[in-house]
């Protein structure tokens, strides 16, 4: 089905507090993962003109799907963590009129697979009942093992080695399953972050959790605090290491 085309395009301005500049950066690329699954969102771009003066703009399919999305819970997480580095800015909403392109050719970047393989079971996680999450994944090509593989890939790929600052830590991941058990470990060290499968000999923590909460937790649409909470994550080990996965890596805003 075809997305109607943007109505709106929002320019926002906005100055960050010096010394806060890779901090903002950092929260909006975490934020934009989020901002791209919300359906009326058509692209995100963040501008610069100099240190601590930047620019977003983002194209809306119109202004009522905008101020939507701005009274979201998503959005109103992002603006808390904003606004102690904010120095100033403002918005303007702009209809888009006329565009002309030059008689070059220029190709766009394709999408990876994996940006596109993310993109569908955000989806598949969105629209299908828990209950229901593990058999519509194992339809998918690769079941279970293919999602799980893609889940940890893009854990890995949101860890901030300035945020775990030289610390080292094994996370084992015990996944239960209509297959039987999925096992799965995170390993950081030395300011890199790897994954692989199995059981890792020395885990500092393990984690016990069913495929489908994993698989809401993995595109950052499961809180791990509020999975703890409610009691769909177990955790076996160093009760301090289980707070590293909030601390070292950049999740999405859920």
């Amino acid at each position: 089905m075809t997305r109607p085309a943007p109505e709106l395009r929002v320019l926002l301005r906005i100055r960050i507090e010096p010394g806060h500049e890779a901090e903002f950066e950092e929260l909006w690329l975490a934020h934009s993962r989020t901002v791209r699954t919300f359906p009326d969102n058509h692209g995100q771009q963040l501008l610069t003109g100099g240190t601590g003066d930047y620019t977003v703009l983002t194209d809306w399919t119109d202004e009522p799907a905008f101020r939507a999305f701005e009274q979201s819970p998503e959005q109103q997480a992002y603006l808390q963590r904003l606004w102690p580095m904010r120095a100033g800015g403002e918005m303007q909403l702009l209809a888009p009129l006329h565009e002309c392109s030059s008689d070059v050719e220029f190709q766009e970047e394709p999408v990876s697979v994996q940006q596109e393989q993310v993109t569908e079971l955000i989806e598949l996680v969105e629209s299908v009942p828990s209950k229901q999450l593990e058999a519509a994944v194992a339809e998918r090509e690769g079941g279970l093992d293919a999602a799980l593989t893609l889940v940890f890939e893009l854990l890995v790929s949101e860890f901030n080695p300035k945020k775990a600052d030289g610390q080292k830590g094994v996370f084992q991941f015990d996944i239960a399953s209509t297959e039987g058990q999925k096992l799965h470990y995170v390993h950081v060290e030395a300011g890199e972050c790897r994954t692989d499968k199995g059981q890792h000999d020395s885990p500092d923590i393990t984690i016990g959790i069913k495929f489908p909460d994993m698989m809401a937790m993995g595109v950052g649409k499961l809180p791990g605090a509020k999975a703890f909470l409610t009691g769909k994550l177990k955790l076996r080990g160093s009760p301090l290491m289980g707070t590293k996965l909030g601390e070292w890596f950049d999740h999405p805003e859920v």
